[in-house]
């Protein structure tokens, strides 16, 4: 297949390409900057540079593109993020931006489209909407964007919640919608993990803190081609390891990885103070 993938410079964008290119896949790169598809390009057969928020910049620049399939893999995501709207843009690129891509899909001949999402979307918090605890195991089945119990929390899913409906919904298109589990690993986010340890500026509460599912960046990029080689249109599917694991023993193992110091504990209430957004369902 010819695909497009949209946030090929990303964290997922880098090991996704290479996963593609190994498969037999030809990929066209979507960046926002020349710089980007100049450092990232030699695996691409081709480039497009546009922001996937500017619709008309976007479909100027891909004037004449072709391509079978389309990858959305664009956020705007730096570090951790710490207060509600260190997400704005994140939530535009997932309800403009999916908007946008989907035009662009169209326009371009692509009969199919894999959309990222986030396992965050089942819920936030200790508990979920429906009052069941979070260590309740989620399936694909269960409802995906309840609302948030905050209006910050609630422009969070909504976006989540609003890319999964176009992806999903859009005639001419089979969408795909992949909902990852917490990256760690590989690159960039490895970095930003491996400082943020060694500051030992990731709270860690005495309680352990709630259950996560994790997900390998480069199992991510395998999954991701599997979905686009064989996902079922309509559908949407959990992407993390077997192991659900506490946030306080994700840490633990991670310091020891890099023989760094243990995390101080804190109470719980400041973790979430700090994390405003914090979320502990696992699938």
């Amino acid at each position: 297949m010819r695909v497009l993938v949209a946030g090929a410079t990303g964290a997922i964008g880098v090991p996704l390409v290479q996963k593609l290119v190994e498969r037999g896949h030809e990929v066209v790169g979507l960046t926002r900057t020349q710089a980007g598809a100049d450092r990232f390009g030699e695996l691409w057969s081709a480039a497009v540079v546009a922001d996937a928020l500017n619709a008309d910049a976007l479909m100027t620049a891909a004037h004449g593109l072709r391509v079978d399939a389309v990858v959305h893999e664009l956020t705007a995501i730096r570090g951790l993020p710490a207060r509600y709207r260190d997400l704005d843009a994140t939530n535009r690129l997932r309800t403009e931006g999916t908007a946008n891509l989907l035009t662009l899909a169209r326009a371009a001949g692509a009969t199919s489209m894999v959309t990222q999402s986030f396992l965050g979307g089942y819920g936030y918090g200790n508990h979920r909407a429906d009052g069941r605890p979070s260590t309740y195991q989620l399936t694909e089945e269960e409802g995906f964007g309840p609302p948030g119990r905050t209006p910050g929390l609630e422009r969070i899913i909504a976006a989540l919640r609003e890319a999964e409906r176009l992806t999903l919904t859009t005639p001419g298109v089979a969408g795909v919608v992949l909902r990852y589990g917490v990256f760690y690993g590989h690159g960039a986010t490895l970095q930003t993990m491996l400082s943020l340890l060694q500051k030992r500026q990731l709270p860690v509460p005495r309680d352990g803190g709630g259950v996560l599912s994790f997900i390998y960046l480069p199992d991510t990029a395998a999954a991701t081609v599997a979905a686009l080689e064989r996902g079922r249109p309509g559908q949407a599917y959990n992407i993390c390891d077997d192991e659900p694991t506490r946030w306080a023993a994700f840490i633990d193992s991670a310091t020891a990885a890099f023989g760094l110091r243990r995390a101080l504990p804190v109470q719980s209430d400041t973790v979430r103070s700090s994390l405003p957004y914090q979320h502990d369902p696992h699938v």
